[in-house]
């Protein structure tokens, strides 16, 4: 029963492991975007700004 546990305690462990490195992907892909926006935010059109709300929405979603 003991190695039971520590096999479903190692997986979880590994599950998790894999949820965190990919959440701080996701966050750096997030700020990198969220970087770029800012530099071409004065600039941007209507539309453009439109467009780049239909995507955040989409890709939060997609999360």
């Amino acid at each position: 029963m003991e190695s039971l546990t520590a096999v479903v305690s190692h997986t979880l462990a590994a599950e998790l492991a894999e949820i965190c490195t990919s959440a701080r992907q996701r966050a750096a892909e997030s700020r990198r975007r969220n970087a770029a926006w800012l530099e071409e935010l004065p600039e941007a059109t209507v539309p453009r700004k439109r467009q780049k709300r239909e995507e955040d929405i989409g890709e939060h979603q997609a999360w």
